[in-house]
């Protein structure tokens, strides 16, 4: 379990990101309950080893996990870096036991292509990419979740 303290600097680097690029990480919320933020996620710069490279992340509470809310964020992250930020790839980084988020990534169009040891003691992670192949970004589903940012 993470510390308030731990919490506290998370959250300070995301803030600190948005004040810097412009962008980062969203809150998620269904719809029907606004107030009730079930996750966040999105698009951000992250160390990949030595190199930064724009990352997809998102997490959410266990009550949103199986109803398609990771794919849509994912979805409308790529759309988002590829259509707002003009990347042409991002990058995902997932541990190899989170199946569930291996699904998501393989759905919207991430490919495995390497590993990073990035978790000092346990195995290496998955790292995923994708491209926007001729300026189109990839389609999302709508669902009924809103996103905004931290």
């Amino acid at each position: 379990m993470i510390h308030i303290d731990q919490a506290q600097t998370l959250l300070d680097d995301w803030i600190r990101h948005w004040s810097v690029h412009g962008y980062g990480l969203w809150t998620v919320a269904s719809r029907t309950d606004p107030d009730d933020v079930i996750g966040f996620g999105g698009v951000g710069l992250r160390a990949f080893g030595e190199v930064e490279l724009l990352n997809l992340g998102y997490r959410f509470a266990v009550t949103a996990w199986g109803q398609g809310y990771a794919t849509e964020l994912s979805r409308a992250a790529l759309e988002y870096g590829f259509e707002e930020l003009r990347v042409t790839e991002v990058f995902a980084l997932v541990r190899p036991a989170h199946a569930a988020s291996i699904g998501v990534l393989e759905k919207v169009g991430m490919q495995r292509v390497d590993v990073l040891d990035d978790v000092p003691g346990q195995a290496p992670s998955f790292v995923y990419h994708t491209v926007v192949a001729s300026g189109c970004a990839p389609q999302r589903d709508e669902l009924d979740i809103s996103f905004s940012h931290l």
